[in-house]
């Protein structure tokens, strides 16, 4: 893990960004509109994937190329269709596989519905057989999406993916034998387009750049400070409160922007969490600045600071309780230590880089969806899965079928991914195997790295009832096996930790026996 200290910020930055951004690829061969002004010049770095080996934390590399049915072409704003070739069609200009971004951002829970749609301004998106939906202008503008758009082209990438025009929203109408079976197929190949995807952006719209700006120096300049205390010579006394509290005051800010409480942006900060950080205005964000250069905010180095302030405040909350004779905080810093923490956990970001995607699913709980649906839609190309009317997009399934499927699904994709969990709520009879959002991945378990299973989990319905149950079935000629279960002490697996951070949350794992799904070798 990274940890940027004193002197040595600026230096040992410089020296990290020229690792992760090397010089810009050569130029496309591909077709270009004419070159045209654009309204923000200002240079960013040139994107690379932050991993050394371009795999991103689980199942990347088994992820096919996908190339979307549509892509929006941003000089003319037309939404451009696929052939079966891969060409996309402009006029009467074909262009095969282009070079594009994708941008993730939230908007869905303000979309416009109702007569007022039809006279509400929306993005001026040609070319697509569905009325670009209308969204509420104090979520954002359509000059701001506008802006945003063209900031993201004048890095010569001419080309951009964006949900609302490149996947048909129309919603199904039986009475009018209509069936969108175009947009749960595009749902469903998400990894693939953001994989392909030569940059990506997120765009934190309810931020003004000098705002979103402050508030990450702020985080920066007091996790430095907090290091400082807790790592140097002032190690033994207590923390002062306005360090603390300018944390909170700053992480406030940021975690204020409604891209870190939608749960289709926590599915694509995992595919692409090497994204720029984009203000309301389109800008990029300065990141560890020095008088000779400047960087920009890519959103894997702000997990990265998220992380190493997290395990710091950790360590603050154990010298108050093993210290108490020399390290008294006050009550204000100690309640601000926690509220940050669960900050940080609801958001996702403290477990991102797990390679066990079961930690997402849990954090998925805190995360909103416009459709109850999506709770299973916006979070399946973690697992690079497919299931409901991504798979048969004439299916129709509940949300309780849908997520049965899904569950499912992981316990094929890995008997021992699909147990590798812990329930935080009593799941019901007969449902200890299936994996929801009340589950809880503890440290033991949050490494996943592909093993070889020895058995293969497949679930069916049974019975009058229609009863669901799952059956592990020996690779190694043993036969058939009833799933085994076994009743742990939380203890074991340290799931305290973490339960103090959310435990001011409903939802949280609760105490006494938790059960962990496990599968044993025959």
């Amino acid at each position: 893990m990274l940890r940027l200290v004193g002197s040595h910020v600026a230096s040992v930055t410089c020296l990290w960004l020229n690792e992760i951004y090397n010089e810009p690829n050569e130029p496309s061969t591909s077709w270009r509109y004419p070159a045209h002004p654009k309204k923000h010049q200002q240079a960013m770095p040139p994107l690379k994937h932050p991993f050394s080996d371009g795999k991103l934390p689980f199942g990347w590399n088994s992820v096919p190329g996908y190339w979307p049915k549509r892509l929006i072409h941003v000089e003319s704003i037309v939404s451009a269709e696929r052939d079966d070739e891969t060409v996309y069609h402009l006029g009467d200009t074909k262009i095969k596989e282009p070079e594009y971004s994708t941008l993730s951002y939230t908007w869905g829970r303000w979309r416009i519905k109702g007569p007022e749609a039809a006279t509400s301004p929306a993005l001026p998106v040609t070319g697509t057989p569905w009325p670009i939906p209308a969204v509420d202008s104090k979520h954002f503008t359509v000059d701001a999406f506008r802006t945003v758009v063209e900031q993201i082209a004048s890095q010569g990438v001419d080309w951009v993916w964006i949900d609302i025009g490149c996947i048909d929203q129309r919603r199904d109408n039986p009475q009018e034998d209509f069936i969108n079976t175009q947009a749960p197929i595009e749902m469903g190949r998400q990894a693939g387009i953001f994989k392909r995807a030569k940059n990506t952006y997120v765009w934190l719209c309810r931020l003004k750049n000098a705002e979103l700006s402050a508030a990450v120096d702020g985080v920066q300049q007091y996790g430095l400070y907090l290091f400082e205390y807790i790592h140097g010579a002032h190690h033994k006394e207590p923390i002062p409160n306005d360090i603390v509290q300018m944390l909170k005051v700053n992480f406030d800010r940021i975690f204020s922007d409604p891209w870190f409480s939608s749960l289709w942006t926590l599915q694509e900060v995992v595919l692409r969490n090497d994204a720029l950080v984009l203000s309301t205005e389109g800008l990029p964000i300065p990141w560890m600045r020095t008088a000779f250069t400047e960087h920009y905010t890519y959103l894997t180095m702000f997990i990265n600071h998220c992380k190493n302030i997290y395990q710091d405040l950790e360590r603050a909350i154990e010298l108050t309780q093993r210290r108490s004779t020399f390290w008294r905080a006050s009550h204000q810093a100690i309640s601000a230590i926690h509220d940050i923490r669960k900050q940080i956990l609801q958001a996702g970001l403290y477990y991102l880089f797990s390679t066990n995607p079961n930690v997402q699913y849990g954090t998925a709980r805190y995360r909103n969806a416009s459709r109850k649906e999506d709770r299973v839609y916006a979070i399946m190309q973690i697992y690079n899965l497919r299931v409901g009317k991504s798979a048969n997009p004439n299916s129709n399934p509940t949300l309780d079928e849908l997520e049965t499927e899904f569950a499912g699904a992981i316990n094929g994709r890995g008997a021992i991914l699909g147990q590798y969990f812990v329930h935080t709520q009593d799941p019901g009879d007969g449902a200890t195997w299936k994996i929801t959002e009340n589950s809880f991945v503890p440290d033991g378990l949050r490494m996943y790295r592909d093993p070889v299973d020895d058995a293969t989990i497949t679930v069916s319905k049974s019975g009058k009832g229609g009863v669901t149950t799952a059956i592990a079935i020996s690779e190694s000629g043993h036969g058939r096996f009833p799933l085994p279960f076994l009743d742990l002490s939380t203890r074991r697996f340290n799931l305290s930790r973490n339960r103090e951070a959310l435990s001011s949350d409903k939802q949280s794992p609760k105490q006494g026996k938790q059960t962990l799904s496990t599968v044993s070798k025959p």
